[in-house]
């Protein structure tokens, strides 16, 4: 049974026995380059021994026997053919039957193949693949780890694996299927099995699949802080303190009823926070988040580049891809000064049926209309707003905003900061036809804009639209305007009037009622308040 060689290389040993058994060939380069003192070959010939539970148990460390008592339980296995490793290095190859494998001392590699198979690490850092890799024959194996810095090749197959003490590993990269790792430590590998890990310290899934974290049969008042980027994950709200792992490769999280921290990574993540006052870190990539019941909270102020904010819960990200964002109540737009571009509302893909009620001030957005009523948000580091197609009400903050009411009958305030004003939408064809709005600047310098280098603004309705300047102040303030001054009319410096020709004739020659009404102006103009595109 025992083939003993000095100082193998690893590889070597797998590329011949892989011929026979195709599963090696999936670990065969990740361990190839390891160097063992003793290669140890199961004799399959031999004769099963019967055990039953309490033998087993005898066989084991008081401290193995507590951690495997559970498994050694449910197990079926009684017909085991019994393997013993070393005290050294050991390469340790099962058989295709049932193993009952003691790899003793020393930091020992065992391949335990196909069977329903016990592998007892015992001391030193191991690693363990129960096996197989095959779907076509799974088998259910009870692996552990024992004392060191064990690592555990999942395979096929309903498995316990049990690390012991140390920081012990799953590696579920060569499985090539996608898992769910569930509260208690349950792993649902699909059509591959369920595994049941305890003691286990890091979990590695198989980054070309989709991974999910998935808390939702969590009880009382367990809760998660997981970061995808990192793969940390932190359970806490459990007795006896909070647990801590590594689950890597993962992009999908399933929260808890209470309130869960998750942070997102670059891969295109799919969010469920369920219950609770979730905070949610946006990352790059395009992700789906539903924060469910509670107030949450989906946090991008570290992404390092602006955002906007479409009133549908899309989240443009420019280069770093779109979210999708239900049952949201709050959203922090990236800030600080290495931030690239700053952050707009845009309320103008909204239904036809909606308005919006934007205060940047007070951090707050209503959005007025939607098929399920009105609904609130708190907004937060936004500068820019885009109104919708209905009347709007705007209102700025200390900042420097854009704000563009779009359609409809806006009132927009711009309160601190050197403001840029628009009323209408500068897409539309004839923008501002039909609308009256009213535009404050608030107490710094502003520029009220009434036309582009395409067209003038509030044109073919007569006195019917044009727009309303509350607090101008000449020399201060500027008013934008498309064309030169002969386009215009200039009555008591108060209003502004476009005309279809240049003026050359006097005030007093002027019909003022075939002349298009721009703007009135508040507090008075003069020449060198204009600015021409």
């Amino acid at each position: 049974m025992v083939d003993v060689k000095e100082k193998v290389i690893v590889g070597d040993v797998l590329e011949k026995l892989s011929e026979i058994y195709p599963e090696l060939k999936l670990i065969r380069d990740a361990i190839a380059n390891k160097v063992v003192d003793n290669t140890i070959v199961g004799d399959s010939s031999l004769i099963p021994k019967q055990y039953n539970l309490n033998e087993l148990q005898s066989l084991l460390s008081p401290s193995e026997a507590l951690s495997a008592k559970l498994a050694l339980e449910n197990t079926t296995k009684s017909s085991l053919i019994r393997i013993d490793g070393t005290e050294k290095d050991d390469l340790i190859i099962g058989t295709p039957f049932n193993d009952l494998i003691f790899a003793g001392g020393g930091n020992d590699i065992v391949i335990a193949l196909a069977g329903n198979d016990i592998v007892l690490g015992g001391d030193g850092d191991d690693i363990i693949f129960g096996g197989p890799s095959s779907p076509t024959e799974q088998d259910d194996d009870i692996l552990l780890g024992g004392n060191g810095n064990d690592l555990v090749y999942a395979g096929f197959g309903n498995d316990t694996i049990i690390g012991g003490s140390g920081t012990d590993t799953v590696d579920y990269r060569f499985l090539n299927q996608a898992i769910t790792l569930k509260p208690t430590g349950i792993v649902d590998k699909g059509t591959a099995g369920v595994d049941s890990l305890f003691e286990i310290e890091e979990i590695i899934a198989n980054p070309t699949q989709s991974n999910t974290i998935d808390n939702s049969t969590a009880t009382g008042n367990v809760a998660i802080n997981v970061n995808l980027a990192t793969g940390q994950l932190t359970v806490t709200g459990i007795p006896g303190g909070n647990l801590n792992f590594t689950a890597k490769n993962f992009a999908n999280v399933i929260g808890t009823n209470n309130s869960d921290i998750i942070a997102g990574s670059i891969s295109n993540n799919k969010i469920l926070s369920g219950a609770g006052d979730d905070y949610i870190v946006g990352s790059g990539g395009n992700d789906f988040i539903d924060g469910g019941f509670g107030f949450d909270t989906v946090d991008y102020s570290n992404l390092g580049q602006g955002i906007i904010l479409q009133a549908t819960g899309i989240i443009q990200k420019g280069s770093l891809g779109t979210d999708q964002l239900f049952q949201v109540e709050r959203i922090i737009a990236p800030s600080g000064l290495f931030t690239r571009s700053i952050s707009t509302i845009d309320g103008s893909t909204t239904s036809t049926t909606v308005s919006l009620r934007v205060d940047l001030s007070q951090n707050s957005l209503q959005v007025l209309g939607t098929a399920v009523g009105d609904l609130n948000f708190t907004v937060e580091n936004f500068s820019n707003v885009i109104g919708s197609s209905k009347s709007d009400r705007i209102v700025g903050n200390n900042g420097s905003n854009q704000i563009i009411g779009g359609q409809g009958n806006d009132e927009i305030f711009g309160i601190a900061g050197k403001n840029t004003l628009i009323g209408v939408d500068p897409n539309s064809r004839r923008a501002g036809l039909g609308e009256i709005d009213t535009l404050t600047g608030g107490v710094n310098e502003d520029l009220f804009v009434l036309g582009d280098r395409n067209q003038a603004y509030y044109q073919g309705g007569g006195s019917e639209d044009f727009a309303i300047i509350v607090d101008f102040q000449s020399g201060f303030d500027k008013i934008q305007l498309n064309g030169t001054i002969d386009n215009y009319f200039l009555l008591g410096n108060t209003s502004i009037f476009r005309t279809p020709f240049s003026i050359t004739a006097t005030d007093n020659q002027i019909n003022i009622a075939s002349l298009d009404l721009v703007a009135t102006v508040a507090n008075g103009f003069n020449s060198n308040d204009f600015v021409f595109v």
